[in-house]
């Protein structure tokens, strides 16, 4: 009877020493793929930081730093042209990297809407900078017209059919948006409301990169010492 009892208590106990190295290792499986996790996060977080900078922040800055100032447009001079010499520039292209075969060229007189000045950036730190050049006031000041400060884009929003159609007739008159540190340099809209949300929009993916990568720092430092403590 009492061998019975003491078979039972071993078996007892090796029942409860497997069920707690179980425990511990899939505790240990768990924190693994938490932090594989964590990481994987962290690397998505980034890359998605990336392409958005590239593709929001940048020309957003951009925008806000050069200084424009609102005018009246009138279309100079107008061409839609194919071939590589031709299109050593473009008004608009369709894909920032592709390759100008097809480009269109709109030129456009300007005049400064009278008592206007040059929008500053709506963020207090973002740096000014001066204009290297003054536009000569004896001369009618020709300008190169963009849809935006790259002059490119992807449908639905750009359209480049659309944008010469519209933009392209000779002797129309639109309100367009002048550099004044590029006098050269003019838009046909701005909308800065939009930009400031794109730009606060696209640091999002910045902050989830810092706090996972912080989160998976610390989980791995405590992986870490719990394993030394195992051993």
């Amino acid at each position: 009877m009492e061998e019975d009892v003491s078979t039972l208590q071993k078996i007892k106990r090796w029942f409860i020493n497997w069920l707690i190295g179980e425990w511990r290792r899939f505790v240990q499986w768990v924190r693994e793929v938490e932090l594989g996790v964590a990481w994987g996060l962290s690397g998505v977080s980034l890359v998605a930081f990336i392409f958005t900078s590239i593709w929001y922040i940048d020309p957003a800055l951009l925008t806000m730093i050069m200084q424009f100032q609102p005018a009246t447009c009138n279309t100079h001079f107008s061409a839609e042209l194919i071939g590589l010499k031709n299109c050593t520039w473009t008004s608009c292209r369709i894909g920032c990297t592709a390759e100008l075969f097809h480009c269109w060229h709109v030129l456009v007189n300007y005049t400064l809407v009278s008592g206007s000045s040059p929008i500053s950036p709506p963020w207090g730190s973002l740096s000014t900078l001066s204009s290297s050049s003054t536009p000569n006031t004896n001369e009618e000041p020709i300008a190169k017209l963009f849809p935006n400060v790259k002059g490119c884009g992807y449908p639905p929003r750009l359209n480049c059919h659309e944008f010469f159609s519209t933009y392209g007739l000779s002797n129309t008159s639109y309100p367009c948006w002048v550099s004044h540190l590029d006098p050269k340099f003019a838009l046909t809209e701005i909308d800065f409301k939009r930009l400031k949300e794109e730009v606060t929009y696209s640091l999002i993916p910045l902050g989830t990169f810092i706090v996972f990568t912080l989160y998976a720092l610390c989980r791995l430092g405590t992986f870490l010492l719990n394993n030394l403590i195992l051993i």
